[in-house]
Parts: structure tokens; C-alpha cells; sequence
């Protein structure tokens, strides 16, 4: 896997290679806390607290499926 990261250290994108395709993944963020993990056919959005940097929740879009899936920390 590769990475790369913005001038604050935060990773701001991955390319690794499984069974031989090529997944790529990109990290959106606002300020410290990050805000969504893109790649093609998904996403994932991370909700907080006010004032946290704990995630309280994890919501999942797939490309093609109706409803999304949430994940509570």
C-alpha cells in the first residue's frame, strides 16, 4: 500500500493492490476530524459530537444499494 498526506500529517489518500486490482481510497477531512472515506462505488461519513474528536457514528453508501448502513462507536 501507498499513501499520502496533506501538509498537517493527516492521510489524505491510500492505493493498495488486492487479488492484482487497484483499490483506491480518499480521506476527506474538517479540521482534526475526518469527514468521509471515498472510493469508487462507496463512502463512508463519520458523524461527532460537537466540540469531540470521537466518532459517535459511521454511515455507509454503497453505489446501487437502497438505504445506507449505520455503525454506532
Amino acid at each position: 500500500s501507498s499513501y499520502q498526506y496533506d501538509s498537517l500529517g493527516r492521510r489524505v489518500a491510500k492505493q493498495s493492490e488486492i487479488k492484482g486490482h487497484t483499490d483506491h481510497k480518499r480521506f476527506l477531512w474538517q479540521g482534526l476530524r475526518m469527514l468521509r472515506e471515498e472510493s469508487p462505488g462507496q463512502s463512508s461519513l463519520y458523524l461527532y459530537e460537537p466540540g469531540s474528536y470521537a466518532p459517535l457514528a459511521r454511515v455507509d453508501e454503497k453505489e446501487g444499494e437502497v438505504g445506507n448502513k449505520v455503525y454506532y462507536f
